[in-house]
């Protein structure tokens, strides 16, 4: 996990952007361009806005539950409390998304410059566990700050820390959709939780020791589980994980018309 990531991904925890850092598949786009692509997939009558049990449905998420993150980044979207989320209100949420990562990284800066030292973020971003070298920094470290410093100047602006967080901002929207459409596809019993048998047919034949290790348990894949795999996946994969569930919506739809 980089540690970069991770720290930009704080702000974002708290309002329930779940998700294990991995730069493979990240947007290059804004956290807006995240949320339009949303609702031109949930808002299917186009007015605009989404009922809050569909978007959390989009997304994966189980509002009845206790996850007490999924309720939290609800109610920062529907500002007005309606249990509607217009496209003016998701954009504001993201927004806000950002201007938290950049706020929590930049107070790390101590001497007030506008910029962070590779000192300063070694402070805020801990690695016990890692050993330091010559430059006060473990490889994580540096690995972290090296890649936040784009001008490669030593120094990390409040602007490099703002183009990361809004391209971190849309790629955690991106990721929790795909996850959410693989909770969607595969828990057919609607328990909220998938087995390994559902995960094979959307993951595929060669699967089954990815869900022996996100799922150490019985209890079956959850949202949490499968947002952690989603962040790991390659552009190929991901791409084929999307061919898949695409092909398993086309036949739910084709076999609910048939009942109907």
């Amino acid at each position: 996990m980089r540690a970069d990531i991770r720290s930009l991904r704080i702000a974002l925890l708290l309002i329930g952007a779940l998700s294990a850092a991995g730069a493979a598949g990240e947007s290059k786009g804004s956290p807006a361009d995240g949320i339009a692509k949303l609702f031109d997939e949930i808002d299917e009558d186009g007015d605009g806005r989404v009922a809050i049990a569909e978007f959390s449905r989009a997304l994966g998420m189980d509002l009845k539950g206790t996850d007490l993150r999924a309720r939290m980044l609800v109610a920062s979207l529907d500002a007005n409390a309606d249990q509607q989320i217009s496209r003016k209100e998701a954009d504001d949420g993201a927004a806000r998304m950002v201007a938290m990562s950049v706020s929590r990284l930049m107070a790390l800066d101590v001497d007030g410059d506008e910029a962070l030292s590779r000192q300063e973020y070694a402070l805020g971003v801990p690695d016990p566990k890692g050993k330091p070298g010559d430059d006060g920094l473990t490889e994580r470290q540096r690995d972290g700050f090296e890649h936040l410093d784009a001008g490669g100047d030593g120094k990390v602006t409040r602007a490099e820390v703002e183009v990361h967080a809004r391209e971190q901002a849309a790629s955690t929207l991106k990721e929790m959709r795909v996850a959410g459409r693989c909770l969607a596809v595969a828990d057919q019993d609607r328990d909220g939780r998938i087995s390994k048998e559902e995960f094979v047919r959307i993951a595929g034949e060669t699967s089954a020791d990815q869900f022996a290790a996100l799922n150490p348990g019985s209890a079956g894949l959850g949202r949490r589980e499968l947002l952690r795999w989603v962040t790991t996946q390659t552009k190929e994969e991901r791409a084929k994980l999307l061919t898949r569930l695409d092909v398993q919506e086309s036949r739910l739809e084709m076999r609910a018309a048939a009942a109907a």
